[in-house]
């Protein structure tokens, strides 16, 4: 019997001391008279720039005898805080005078290194029981008129007012004396001791709602308005502008429908004119097509970039690397987010290339992700090419007319190219009208049936490409039935692995 009442008194005891532990500890925020409160650095920066920040310790203050870092939760890592120990030490309930830190000699690089940051307004920012604190590191004395004669000043004591509620720290504020400052005016070394006074208040605010003052604000105090007049006057203007835009292309698509429905045969025969001029136009691809569509997918990655930066948590990974660049870590969210820019660059180019404009696009992922690609012949079936070379320069105009509208050249230029006498300039030619006739979609392909030598080519096609093929199809069956066939020979003579481009 003694001996279990002695295994009940020695569980007793260990549950009292693991209650006591629990009591002092920081993570709940409960502590007893003496104990030591944490209280940790983050960082200092100018006050007028909230975004340029640097480490507590990168200006040359008292180093605590134990310097240690904290290990920081996600919250703190994306928000970019670098916590350190501070050299003061708050002990809860323990009031102080004047405590002090540290005695230095500043050189006369460290007196300018605080000239220039308290010149700059710099702030210093504090974490004491997860709550922040903020304070300046000086003041600049303008009584004179001139800069050259303003004075700077360090300040060397700082107090601390603390409250309470029980066992739970509240508030805490932190004041500086503007009579014990340090001059930095001159370029000279400083002797200094710094000190610091702590002060317990009681409160009646409850620990839940201590983090209410804070809420407005995440960093130092700043003044935020929103120019609520000015975008609504931007909005008005812009819905005023597209509204007179489209009231203009109404009208004037309206009196361009009616002329046209009104004498369709007259119309044919005089010049088009207005927004008709340029139907040809509409899916002819731009110059450098590469670079554009290298361009338009960096867009794209960048307002990518831009949504993932407003805190979406569902692309928390990407998030999480914005945050950090943004924090001045090595790590950066830019190459995270890489594959939009290719692949909006692939989607693209890859119209384009259904408009017929060759294998470039390959460069334009070359442009966009920096791979290696082996050099390739852009070149289309062989056989298409020598059918088309059959054609006249006449049909070859004609068939220019047709897939591409209304060409650029007039009848005299065309007459001066001589294509006929030119080989070179006949074979970039083909080249141009051979992309654009075979990777042409099936809809836009049946204005071609209308064209007189379109069937002759077919025919031609047939004989080139020896398949065994009825002379009473019709022209769209015949034109399925070869373009069938080309694109399956195209497929099986050049494939992608590896981010590579082979031939057969």
């Amino acid at each position: 019997m003694a001996e279990k009442m002695v295994a009940m008194l020695f569980v007793a005891v260990l549950m009292l001391m693991a209650v006591d532990q629990v009591r002092s500890d920081a993570s709940n925020h409960r502590y007893k008279e003496g104990d030591q409160v944490p209280l940790y650095a983050n960082k200092v920066g100018p006050f007028h720039n909230p975004s340029e920040t640097y480490r507590y310790y990168d200006l040359p203050f008292c180093l605590p005898d134990d310097l240690k870092e904290k290990s920081e939760a996600l919250g703190e890592v994306l928000n970019g805080d670098r916590l350190v120990s501070a050299p003061y030490k708050l002990d809860f309930l323990r009031d102080k005078d004047s405590e002090r830190v540290c005695k230095k000699t500043f050189t006369k690089e460290q007196v300018l290194q605080f000239r220039s940051a308290v010149k700059k307004d710099y702030y210093f920012q504090m974490f004491y029981d997860d709550l922040p604190i903020w304070g300046f590191l000086g003041m600049v004395d303008k009584e004179g008129k001139d800069p050259s004669d303003y004075k700077y000043y360090l300040f060397k004591h700082i107090h601390f007012d603390i409250f309470y509620n029980k066992d739970r720290v509240i508030e805490i504020y932190v004041r500086t004396d503007t009579n014990a400052v340090i001059d930095l005016t001159e370029d000279k070394e400083v002797d200094v001791e710094f000190y610091y006074a702590v002060k317990w208040k009681e409160t009646n605010i409850p620990f839940e709602k201590r983090m209410d003052k804070y809420s407005q604000s995440s960093s130092l105090p700043h003044h935020l308005e929103i120019h609520w007049f000015s975008i609504i006057n931007s909005c008005v203007t812009v819905l005023l502008l597209t509204g007179f835009l489209a009231t203009i292309l109404m009208r004037v698509l309206k009196n361009d429908f009616v002329k046209y429905a009104d004498d369709e045969e007259s119309a044919e025969d005089q010049e088009e004119s207005g927004w008709k001029y340029i139907h040809g136009d509409v899916f002819r691809y731009p110059k450098y097509k590469s670079l554009f569509a290298a361009a338009l997918g960096s867009g794209t990655q960048l307002f990518t970039l831009s949504f993932l930066c407003g805190g979406s948590t569902g692309l928390f990974i990407y998030a999480y690397c914005l945050y950090y660049y943004y924090a001045r870590s090595e790590m950066s969210g830019f190459m995270q987010t890489s594959f939009f820019f290719g692949y909006m660059a692939c989607i693209c180019y890859g119209f384009f290339l259904m408009l017929g404009t060759g294998y470039e696009w390959f460069e334009s992922c070359n442009y966009c992700s920096r791979c290696d690609f082996e050099n390739y012949e852009a070149a289309f079936d062989t056989k298409l090419r020598s059918v088309l070379k059959l054609a006249t320069d006449s049909e070859l105009y004609e068939l220019e007319r047709i897939l591409y509208g209304r060409s650029p050249y007039q009848v005299d230029e065309r007459e001066s190219l001589g294509l006929a006498e030119d080989l070179d300039e006949r074979e970039t030619y083909i080249a141009a009208l051979e992309s654009r006739f075979f990777f042409l979609a099936a809809v836009a392909r049946s204005t071609l049936r209308g064209w007189r030598p379109y069937r002759d080519v077919l025919l031609a096609v047939r004989k080139e490409l020896n398949v065994l093929f009825s002379s009473n199809l019709s022209t769209e069956d015949l034109e399925a039935e070869i373009f069938l066939h080309l694109a399956q020979e195209y497929s099986s003579c050049y494939f992608l692995e590896d981010w590579t481009f082979h031939h057969c």
